[in-house]
């Protein structure tokens, strides 16, 4: 790419420091990354136009402080978690909710706010969609896609299948908030 009548070279590696632990960032195949911005449209179609969606949720605030939460999704409006461990959970079907706060522990019934099913993490508005290069998750061809949500702030990558559009995994990073999901 060209930036002010100059050849930009494409960066081979980028490190990051964090905590005084250095990080070694991918950088995107082709640079300039292409846009991929519909990318980011397609899979988010794909998921709303779902009956079902299974989500297995690793979510951190720091290395070894995390929790994992296997979420179900259902249409139009039901959606289940069972955090692995504890076995607290929630459930919301309609404008109901249960919750739990351990796998013995009783059912608290209370109101809820309806929730469209399935959904996904990323908010309607992003910022900088780019396709950072090309992998394969479970024997699938997927397309890298990494944007940005303004608002949190938070940055994420999807893996988007090439043949169907249907995000397989997603990463987010933002502040004391590193989320991993998995899709089936």
């Amino acid at each position: 790419g060209r930036r002010s009548g100059r050849r930009v070279r494409r960066p081979s590696r980028l490190t990051c420091a964090l905590s005084r632990t250095p990080s070694h960032l991918r950088t995107p195949e082709l640079w300039p990354a292409p846009s991929a911005g519909p990318a980011v449209a397609r899979a988010t179609a794909v998921v709303r136009r779902l009956r079902t969606l299974t989500v297995l949720s690793r979510l951190a605030s720091a290395p070894g402080n995390a929790t994992t939460t296997l979420y179900r999704m259902q249409a139009p409006n039901r959606l289940s978690g069972i955090e692995r461990g504890s076995g607290a959970g929630e459930v919301i079907i309609g404008a109901r909710r249960w919750d739990r706060d351990s796998a013995h522990g009783a059912w608290q019934a209370s109101s809820a706010v309806p929730v469209r099913q399935p959904s996904v993490p990323w908010p309607p508005v992003i910022r900088d969609a780019h396709l950072v290069g090309d992998a394969t998750v479970r024997g699938r061809p997927v397309s890298l896609v990494s944007f940005m949500d303004t608002s949190t702030p938070a940055w994420y990558t999807i893996a988007v299948d090439k043949a169907n559009g249907r995000p397989l995994f997603m990463d987010m990073i933002a502040t004391a908030h590193f989320m991993h999901e998995d899709y089936s």
